[in-house]
């Protein structure tokens, strides 16, 4: 399956989903089923990095596949911070303009290093407000 979950670190808040090759929108389900059962056993704010670096485009329907896992969701989800190449960044930059509900949410740059400096970030005063923030 080319796309996983794991902690950021053995008791970290912070998962990493990895996404590379070639995929589909059912493996993308089934992780995200496995995330939300994680988050679910914890009153813990949880953010997400999906590492994308090594994935060149997503399927058809994002637009749609993005509306349905923002409105699920839990409560506690922190942000979500997406690292990928520049052409994956601009296509999510316009996605966040599509659903401005996940622009509020959704942050992208190129390295993990600055994915976990933008939730620290955003853990020390909401960076939220801040629609779509970009840092790549």
């Amino acid at each position: 399956m080319p796309i996983w979950l794991e902690r950021d670190g053995k008791d970290s808040t912070i998962f990493i989903e990895t996404i590379g090759g070639t995929w589909t929108w059912e493996e993308y389900e089934a992780i995200e089923a496995e995330f939300h059962a994680m988050v679910g056993q914890t009153n813990e704010r949880i953010d997400l990095i999906i590492d994308a670096r090594a994935t060149i485009a997503f399927p058809p329907g994002i637009k749609q596949h993005a509306e349905v896992a923002l409105h699920a969701s839990a409560a506690q989800n922190g942000i979500i911070v997406v690292v990928a190449s520049k052409l994956v960044l601009e296509m999510l930059h316009i996605l966040a303009k599509e659903i401005p509900e996940l622009g509020k949410r959704l942050y992208y740059t190129s390295t993990i290093e600055d994915a976990r400096r933008i939730i620290a970030e955003d853990r020390a005063g909401p960076l939220s407000a801040k629609n779509g923030h970009c840092q790549n």
